[in-house]
């Protein structure tokens, strides 16, 4: 996470490190589909587009307004 909330990831370009990704909802070892927003330096601001392998800390959030209103973020880890 960085202190915002976001998942932070690696994205590589044929084979090399190019920068870290900034992806909102996304939890550590979360394996995720995330569709880059735009570059900025070496870092890819980034939409969540699909978890493909969700992480052992990632539980149902408690509101069903999450991801939608903005008003809270880290509802979908287990603390």
């Amino acid at each position: 996470f960085n202190k915002k909330g976001n998942g932070i990831g690696q994205i590589y370009k044929e084979g090399e490190l190019a920068g870290t990704a900034e992806v909102p909802f996304a939890i550590p070892d979360d394996e995720v589909f995330a569709r880059v927003i735009k570059k900025q330096k070496n870092s890819y601001p980034s939409k969540l587009e699909e978890v493909i392998t969700p992480s052992l800390k990632r539980i149902a959030p408690r509101c069903v307004h999450f991801g939608q209103c903005g008003g809270c973020r880290w509802q979908q880890v287990a603390y």
